[in-house]
């Protein structure tokens, strides 16, 4: 089957994730992983995965900037409960993609730690898998800027397991408060091995329609296994953080 354009349009490796889940599901919510994706199903995993952070949200009609948007549900479903949204990506086609199906998004193209808004400008600052692809202290140190007092952050992510305290001591440095900290490894992890599975089960489809090299989809596929190794392993963990800023 052809993937639609605008999954293939996204940068790699996004785009093999975004088209193996359509080739093996037929439909594409979200990015992120799920929470038990052997009860539902993988999209009703990741829709698991972000209610338990939107049921942790600061109510409505606060100030939220999602860094990373995805495909934009989260946005949507924010905007849906009264919230008043802002997206931060340095991706250009995300924001395309999302626009094209809502062009009122307000949507800032650059990276986190560059963006240029005045500071107190939100009561919530979220990363659901984004704040892996940054340096930990000028992300909570741009995130306390930008947060409003008594603002909150909430990271759900990835975290090597040597550097969680390490983590929550550079956030009390920073000027936050730990509210919450919870292990999800058990819930998340399994997402892991479903993306691997369908990676592999779509390979031919996705290399004959992505313009990607074989050498490349194996250079992804050794990283997540690898990735998968260390959560046998137990060195690597998923975490939910919740922050508020002092």
């Amino acid at each position: 089957m052809q993937c639609p354009a605008h999954y293939v349009s996204l940068d790699f490796p996004l785009n093999a994730y975004a088209c193996a889940l359509w080739l093996e599901q037929g439909h594409v919510d979200y990015l992120h992983y799920g929470f038990d994706p052997n009860e539902g199903g993988m999209s009703v995993a990741q829709q698991r995965s972000t209610d338990f952070l939107l049921q942790r949200i600061r109510p409505a009609p606060a100030r939220v900037l999602e860094v990373g948007i995805g495909l934009g549900s989260t946005a949507k479903a924010l905007r849906a409960r009264g919230y008043r949204y802002t997206g931060v990506t340095p991706d250009a086609q995300q924001i395309a993609y999302c626009h094209n199906f809502d062009p009122s998004l307000t949507l800032i193209q650059s990276r986190f730690n560059d963006v240029a808004l005045p500071r107190g400008s939100f009561d919530v600052v979220m990363f659901q898998e984004s704040s892996q692809y940054m340096a930990t202290r000028p992300l909570l140190t741009t995130a306390h800027a930008l947060l409003a007092p008594a603002g909150q952050l909430l990271i759900l992510d990835e975290v090597e397991i040597q550097r969680v305290e390490a983590l929550i001591a550079l956030a009390h440095e920073c000027g936050f408060s730990l509210l919450d900290h919870q292990d999800v490894t058990a819930q998340a992890a399994p997402s892991l091995s479903f993306l691997i599975e369908i990676l592999n089960k779509h390979q031919a489809s996705l290399l004959a329609q992505l313009g990607c090299s074989e050498r490349a989809m194996a250079m992804l596929m050794a990283q997540l296994n690898k990735q998968w190794l260390a959560y046998s392993e137990q060195r690597f963990s998923y975490r939910y953080f919740e922050l508020e800023k002092r």
